[in-house]
């Protein structure tokens, strides 16, 4: 829910404030199922599986932005949308999404993953 939020904020050009206090007890070990891990091999292997695995969620929650928000956002969000819901099928949209400086992820091997998904149609 946290990570649609926080998209759905930043297509409607809303202001995203980061709180470095917490608010909730969220108790992290070892063995979690689900939550952080630190482990860079185990990192690694999650984002492999992740980019295999994951059927276009990127695209689609776009679309979704696109189809309920649209009026909501400004004109060069909606360009960026656009090309993302239709990178599959355009190698403008394709191209502009991999080349683009601007559209990269927090850290290099991030944005390494987000380009291949990218280029392999599973963004």
């Amino acid at each position: 829910h946290d990570s649609w939020i926080y998209k759905l904020c930043i297509a409607v050009d809303g202001d995203v404030f980061f709180d470095p206090s917490p608010h909730i007890l969220y108790r992290q070990h070892e063995n979690n199922v689900v939550g952080l891990s630190y482990n860079k091999k185990r990192i690694a292997t999650r984002r492999w599986k992740n980019l295999i695995n994951k059927n276009r969620e990127r695209s689609r929650e776009a679309k979704l932005i696109l189809d309920n928000y649209s009026n909501k956002c400004s004109n060069k969000k909606l360009t960026l949308l656009k090309r993302i819901v239709n990178y599959r099928t355009s190698i403008y949209d394709k191209s502009y999404l991999l080349f683009n400086r601007e559209f990269i992820a927090k850290s290099f091997s991030k944005t390494l993953f987000l380009k291949i998904s990218i280029l392999i149609n599973r963004f």
